[in-house]
C-alpha cells in the first residue's frame, strides 16, 4: 500500500459530463488522485449523483494520504475536490505534511498518523489502516471526548434493580467463572500458522453445552468433544477421532493456547493457539 500510494496522479485534459440534460465542465484541471492516495476522511454531506447539481463538483472535500516526503516514513496530506456524478476525487493541494507509525496490536498491524492537517480536526475519529493475514482493512480510532453524567450508587442501584424485580449484583463478590463463560466460537491452529480463514480448526461451544467443529482447511464439519476442567482457569480437553489436544481459554483476554497430539498430522505433536471471535 505505502509503495502503491506515492502521491503520482494521472493528468487529464478537461473534462465534461452531461446530467439531467446539462452538460458541466470540468474546467482547465481535471486531475485524478484516487490512484495514488488514500482516504484519510471526507467533509461535506452533499449528494453524489442525485439531486440537483452544484456543478462539476459536489462542493465536499475529500482529505487524502500519499506516502511521499521527507524524514523517517513521511505521508503528505491533501485536500482534494470531488466529482458530482462519480465521487471520483480530483484536483488535490497538499495541505501539510506528518509520518505515520506502524504497531502490532492483538493479532494485527495497526498504522496511525501524525501531525495530521487542522482540516482533519472536523472529523469525528482519527483513520488507521490495520493489516490482518496479509490484507488491509480501513480502520478508525475514536477521539478523545470529554462527558458529564449521573449515575446511581450501589444504594440506589440496589432500590432500582429491586423495583424491577431483578437480583442485585455484589460489587465486592469477585467474578466466578462457569463452564457457560466459555460459549462462543474459538479459532485455533498450530504455531507459526498464518491467521487466516483456511488454516486450523473452529470450535463451537453452544449455550446447552454442545460442542461442534469446523476443520477450515478441509472445509468440513467434524465431531469433537471438549471438556472444561477447571473453569477458573478455563483448563480444558480436547479430542476429535484420534487427535486429542489439552490447554486452556483465557476468558479475560480471549485467548486459547495448549499442546496437542494428532497421529494424523506432521508433526504428530506440537502447540497451538488462537482466539475468540
Amino acid at each position: 500500500m505505502i509503495a502503491a500510494r506515492a502521491g503520482t496522479p494521472c493528468v487529464f485534459g478537461p473534462g465534461s459530463f452531461v446530467y439531467g440534460g446539462v452538460t458541466y465542465s470540468s474546467g482547465p484541471q481535471n486531475v485524478w488522485w484516487g490512484n495514488s492516495t488514500v482516504s484519510l476522511g471526507k467533509l461535506g454531506s452533499a449528494p453524489v449523483n442525485s439531486g440537483a447539481a452544484p456543478g462539476y463538483y459536489s462542493g465536499n472535500t475529500h482529505l487524502r494520504i500519499a506516502f511521499k516526503g521527507t524524514g523517517t516514513n513521511p505521508v503528505t496530506y491533501y485536500a482534494c475536490q470531488e466529482r458530482f456524478n462519480s465521487g471520483s476525487v480530483r484536483n488535490c493541494t497538499s495541505i501539510g505534511t506528518g509520518s505515520y507509525t506502524i504497531q502490532t496490536l492483538g493479532d494485527g498491524r495497526a498504522m496511525s498518523f501524525n501531525n495530521p492537517p487542522v482540516q482533519a480536526a472536523a472529523l469525528n475519529y482519527n483513520r488507521v489502516f490495520v493489516e490482518r493475514g496479509g490484507l488491509i482493512y480501513f480502520g478508525y480510532q475514536s477521539k478523545a471526548l470529554a462527558k458529564n453524567s449521573v449515575r446511581m450508587n450501589t444504594t440506589a442501584s440496589v432500590a432500582f434493580l429491586a423495583q424491577l424485580g431483578i437480583t442485585a449484583e455484589n460489587p465486592e463478590v469477585p467474578l466466578a467463572l462457569t463452564t457457560a463463560s466459555y460459549l462462543g466460537s474459538w479459532d485455533v491452529r498450530g504455531a507459526g500458522k498464518p491467521i487466516d480463514a483456511v488454516t486450523g480448526t473452529s470450535i463451537f461451544i453452544g449455550a446447552n453445552g454442545s460442542v461442534s467443529c469446523f476443520d477450515r482447511a478441509a472445509n468440513v464439519s467434524e465431531a469433537c468433544a471438549v471438556t472444561i476442567t477447571d473453569p477458573a482457569t478455563g483448563a480444558f480437553t480436547f479430542s476429535s477421532g484420534l487427535a486429542t489436544a489439552s490447554g486452556s481459554f483465557n476468558f479475560a483476554a480471549g485467548t486459547v493456547s495448549g499442546t496437542y497430539n494428532d497421529p494424523t498430522s506432521v508433526p504428530v505433536t506440537g502447540t497451538f493457539s488462537g482466539g475468540r471471535r
